[in-house]
């Protein structure tokens, strides 16, 4: 009977320990983050895993070693019952292909004319209908006269019911319901609507982040030294 040496049995140990957990891996889809956090984090190792029982099953084959075996099978199972890392298609690739969403800050279509071009309002609107997207979500919105969204449903929800300013979204879909989460001591805000597509109903946010408001050219930034 043929004796293997301590680093050969303790490699086979190690080789058993990935393979084991990258089977366990395969179970992740399947498992809440919300009812074991760890595990959203444990994922970011499945290509590192992956990885490592390829190497051993190309190593356990150039010695020609029935422990080939292990890492094969895991590897196998995973190929069938696992989303793959890298997918090929000749297929033309289609972006976004069930619903196609734009986020779109437009500075008030130019209502200040802080761009010199005075066509630029119309070219926004060239450059949206272009895109042809499902939905689209504007920030620092201004309900212009000469407002050419081709979309059909729309929120709209200004800072005050007598301004023209805020947020908006407009969608291919029909809006079943919509609504805001105004910010407390902040001019910003977030909104969401309720969409239903095919069989389905999404909801969408448009959330406005408030800028920082540094001005690189009315101060000076420099690193202190301690």
């Amino acid at each position: 009977m043929r004796k293997y040496s301590i680093a050969h049995k303790f490699l086979f140990f190690i080789n058993s320990v990935f393979a084991t957990v990258l089977l366990l891996s395969y179970a992740l889809p399947y498992i809440s983050p919300k009812t074991i956090p760890f595990l959203s984090v444990f994922s970011l190792t499945v290509p590192l895993l992956v990885v490592t029982n390829i190497c051993f099953f190309i190593y356990w084959l150039i010695k020609i070693h029935k422990n080939t075996l292990l890492s094969f099978l895991v590897l196998i199972i995973g190929w069938f019952i696992s989303t793959p890392l890298i997918k090929f298609t000749n297929k033309e690739i289609i972006l976004n292909n069930d619903l196609k969403i734009m986020s779109y800050n437009v500075r008030l279509f130019n209502h200040y004319k802080h761009e010199n071009d005075a066509t630029t309002e119309q070219k926004i609107y060239k450059f949206i209908n272009d895109k042809t997207p499902d939905v689209i979500a504007f920030q620092e919105f201004y309900n212009s006269k000469l407002l050419d969204i081709k979309l059909p449903y729309k929120y709209i929800k200004t800072k005050t019911k007598t301004n023209k300013f805020g947020l908006a979204i407009y969608s291919r879909y029909p809006i079943i319901n919509s609504g805001s989460l105004n910010f407390k001591s902040s001019a910003n805000n977030t909104i969401f609507v309720d969409i239903v597509v095919k069989k389905d109903t999404v909801r969408v946010y448009n959330v406005h982040l408030e800028s920082l408001k540094l001005n690189p050219k009315k101060g000076k930034f420099w690193r202190k030294k301690f």
